[in-house]
């Protein structure tokens, strides 16, 4: 009897209390699957939170998968992100040759996935089943996707993405793509103005097939809020942010290696990953709506060698020129600037010995008057003591005189020097 009281008092509580007590098991998946077995008051909101991201890794994840979803249809309406990753070494083949059986039936189950992340160890798409491309290009057209993570794919056709209207988010890591798709496909060729949100592009060189056109002409950068771009290609940066309008308010701009400090010194001025034979340089003029910048680079106390008529530098000129190509003041809005900083010195004392005062001078320029914070990130090698390259920076009377005005703050990063996830 007393069992039979507890367990109705238990079920009078709102369901929305168990949700607010499960959500801290998230990622307990353990926990999760014992709270499911308890009664059915626990069954569906566990199993909610169990297969809300499924990550395939192997091509038995999916047929295991496939055969739960065939007896229990109701579980692929639970999912909302899907992670297939390809750990196969390139030389076996396109290694989704193996998930050819399962993955077509998984993908139809499917009808509720907002992100997907697909990682092809650098394996051609084309080499696909072509059965399995037309499933995956209907998939990624699904009305409920919102994000779109690609990795490691050449030869993405990007006018896969011609149907995906409530797409706001696309992430392309280390991919080559085509502008169409080939003429046995009957989805439409022609990219429509996708209204993305955020654009993300990693890419080590841009780009890898010959007859890739510009990511800036096959996609409509007008609407984006938000852009993230890692490589060191100066005309591939500068293609995006002329297709950007006002709207962008966050701009990421990194190196694609994060020990080298990819910046070109001419002798007198200084212009981002810029050629004597290109005559490229990253400009910000048009960006009247930018709100906050950030950029990563490498600090270091010598000058590289001079190679194919580039010489690489350790300061901030190039950060300097790119701030003076922002619009005059008042119709810039750039309040925040972040900048990711690897710190590749022996000891902290060798940071004394940089000068500050022109990008002390350029941040406190009247151009910059909605400036609010400069925040220096740095990733410094784990046997600094943090405090001591703190000390160092205070040294420097420029710099101190930016913290004691409250505009710069100097923080260090938890992750370690050998993580190059920036953002």
């Amino acid at each position: 009897m007393a069992e039979q009281k507890l367990f109705a008092s238990k079920t009078a509580f709102p369901t929305e209390i168990f949700e607010e007590i499960l959500d801290n098991f998230t990622n307990e998946k353990r926990a999760l699957r014992s709270c499911s077995l308890v009664d059915s008051t626990f069954c569906g909101i566990c199993q909610r939170r169990l297969f809300r991201n499924v990550n395939l890794c192997e091509p038995e994840d999916a047929s295991r998968f496939v055969n739960i979803l065939k007896m229990r249809p109701h579980l692929g309406e639970y999912v909302r992100q899907l992670g297939i990753y390809d750990y196969a070494d390139v030389e076996s083949g396109w290694s989704y040759w193996r998930y050819k059986s399962a993955l077509p039936s998984l993908l139809r189950h499917l009808n509720r996935v907002r992100r997907i992340d697909l990682d092809g160890n650098d394996k051609d798409w084309e080499d696909m089943p072509p059965k399995l491309q037309e499933d995956f290009i209907h998939f990624l057209q699904s009305p409920s996707l919102l994000s779109i993570f690609l990795s490691n794919v050449l030869n993405f056709p990007l006018s896969a993405l011609s149907g995906t209207a409530s797409l706001r988010k696309l992430s392309l890591n280390n991919i080559s793509w085509v502008a169409s798709l080939p003429p046995s496909h009957k989805t439409r060729s022609l990219l429509p103005a996708l209204k993305l949100d955020t654009l993300v592009l990693r890419l080590n060189d841009v780009p890898k097939s010959a007859g890739s056109p510009s990511i800036s002409q096959s996609i409509n950068l007008s609407n984006l809020r938000r852009l993230s771009l890692s490589t060191s290609n100066a005309s591939c940066i500068n293609s995006c942010l002329q297709r950007c309008g006002n709207a962008l308010e966050d701009l990421y701009i990194f190196t694609s290696a994060p020990t080298v400090s990819t910046f070109h010194y001419n002798g007198r001025t200084t212009s981002l990953v810029q050629s004597h034979r290109s005559g490229f340089s990253v400009s910000l003029e048009q960006l009247s709506g930018l709100k906050m910048l950030a950029v990563r680079t490498t600090l270091r106390n010598t000058f590289e060698s001079e190679q194919s008529g580039m010489r690489y530098m350790t300061s901030f000129p190039w950060l300097i020129d790119l701030l003076q190509t922002l619009p005059p003041y008042p119709s810039n809005s750039l309040s925040n600037i972040i900048i990711h900083l690897r710190a590749n010195f022996r000891t902290p004392e060798q940071l004394r010995e940089v000068d500050w005062s022109d990008f002390a001078a350029a941040l406190t320029s009247r151009s910059l008057a909605r400036l609010r914070h400069v925040e220096f990130r740095l990733w410094t090698p784990e046997y600094f003591d943090f405090l001591e390259v703190v000390d160092a920076f205070r040294a420097s009377a420029p710099l101190c005189k930016l913290m004691d005005k409250g505009l710069l703050s100097i923080q260090g990063d938890t992750k370690t020097t050998s993580d190059v996830a920036w953002w």
